[in-house]
C-alpha cells in the first residue's frame, strides 16, 4: 500500500461525512460507519471483481412447526406452537427468542434477509418503518444488515431477527395459539 492509500484512508476518516467507503489494493476495502473505520478485504467474484460484502441473497419456507438451518449465517430458527398462556401476554421476547400471535400471521411465511422497501411496524409504534432506516437509527454495520434474517409474512415483516418485533402480531388478551421461535 502506498502513501496516497493511507492519505486517502486519513481523508476519509477526516470528513465530514459519515459514512464512506474506498476501494485500495488488494481487495482491500476502507469503510467508515459514524465513528467506526472497518477494514475488510472484499470478496471476489468469478468474473475476478470484488464483491460487495453482504450482497448474497437467502430466502427460506417456513411451514411451522419447523427448524430453519440458515446457510448463510450459520444460524438456526427453530419455530413451534402452543396454547397462550396469561404469562405470554407480557413476553415480546427476547434477543433470540420471540413471541407472537399465530392468527395474526398471514401465510405464505419466510426467512430471508432485507430487500429494497421492506417494513415493519415496531412494537408501540402506530406506524411502519423501514427496515433499511431501523439498521441505520440502530447503526448497524452496513455489511452486516444483509445477515440479518428477517421473519416475513405475506404482507410485512414479522421479526428483525434479535432486535425487533412488529405490533402485528403481539400477543394479547385475545391470542390463543402463541408461535415461539428461538434463534440457535
Amino acid at each position: 500500500m502506498a502513501f496516497t492509500h493511507v492519505e486517502a484512508v486519513m481523508g476519509l476518516v477526516n470528513s465530514e461525512n459519515t459514512h464512506g467507503s474506498i476501494d485500495l489494493p488488494a481487495l482491500i476495502r476502507a469503510r467508515r460507519m459514524h465513528d467506526d473505520l472497518i477494514i475488510s478485504r472484499a470478496r471476489e467474484t468469478a468474473s475476478g471483481r470484488p464483491s460487495r460484502a453482504g450482497a448474497g441473497r437467502f430466502r427460506y419456507e417456513v411451514k411451522i412447526p419447523c427448524r430453519v438451518d440458515i446457510a448463510e449465517t450459520g444460524v438456526a430458527i427453530v419455530f413451534s406452537v402452543k396454547s397462550a398462556a396469561p404469562a405470554d401476554r407480557l413476553s415480546f421476547g427476547t434477543e433470540r427468542i420471540a413471541c407472537m400471535d399465530y392468527a395474526s400471521l398471514i401465510p405464505p411465511l419466510e426467512i430471508r434477509n432485507m430487500q429494497p422497501g421492506d417494513r415493519i411496524q415496531p412494537i408501540g409504534m402506530t406506524g411502519t418503518k423501514k427496515v433499511a432506516d431501523y439498521f441505520i437509527d440502530s447503526k448497524i454495520p452496513h455489511e452486516l444488515r444483509g445477515r440479518i434474517p428477517l421473519l416475513v409474512d405475506k404482507r410485512s415483516v414479522v421479526w428483525i431477527t434479535g432486535l425487533r418485533l412488529s405490533e402485528r402480531v403481539r400477543i394479547t388478551e385475545r391470542t390463543s395459539m402463541v408461535v415461539r421461535v428461538e434463534m440457535i
